[in-house]
């Protein structure tokens, strides 16, 4: 780890210089390294968050009581399925890999982590597949109203990339913190 951080140093050792002779493009990326890479993942989890008030705002200014309300149903149903399994199969992964990497075998730390996206890939095939293609049918099936039915339908439609890109970083985020790298700092 020494080495590393000496190579590291000696790598920003041109800033050194007279920042007047240093290409802007240089000193830029010196400065983007010290960005973790896993930035992404706390992002993510700043816009996932930011979603349901963004949504609830943009419901709010155009006005329309009907899409506000499915809106809040919808957010409450993603929450309370799809959310849940995934915090499991989060919770799962952390302690496994967690186990796996004291244990110090990191070819089934890896295992574990393939098992876990295989397993959240057929929920979403098995599952959560069907339950967008046919939300309103359920929905109604569960005595909502047409309309609401139809409404949060249709953002469950809207709304099912980011509760797959949420999934793929719960994921990233549980494997990283089993391995003891921390993906906000």
């Amino acid at each position: 780890e020494d080495v590393e951080s000496e190579a590291y140093v000696k790598q920003l050792g041109f800033l050194e210089n007279n920042w007047k002779n240093i290409p802007i493009h240089h000193a830029a990326m010196a400065f983007i390294r010290i960005i973790p890479p896993s930035l992404v993942i706390g992002l993510y989890e700043l816009i996932s968050v930011a979603t349901i008030t963004v949504g609830f705002m943009v419901c709010a200014y155009i006005d329309d009581k009907d899409t506000s309300i499915a809106f809040g149903v919808t957010s409450s149903i993603l929450q309370m399925s799809f959310n849940l399994i995934n915090n499991a199969n989060d919770e799962a992964l952390g302690i496994k890999v967690s186990r796996f990497f004291g244990a110090n075998s990191p070819n089934q730390a890896k295992t574990v982590i393939t098992n876990s996206i295989i397993t959240m890939i057929l929920v979403d095939l098995f599952i959560g597949l069907p339950t967008v293609l046919y939300a309103q049918q359920i929905l109604t099936f569960c005595q909502f109203e047409p309309d609401l039915a139809a409404n949060c339908a249709r953002l469950i439609l809207w709304l099912s990339p980011l509760m797959l890109m949420r999934q793929i970083t719960t994921i990233i985020r549980a494997y990283l913190y089993s391995m003891e790298i921390e993906p906000s700092s």
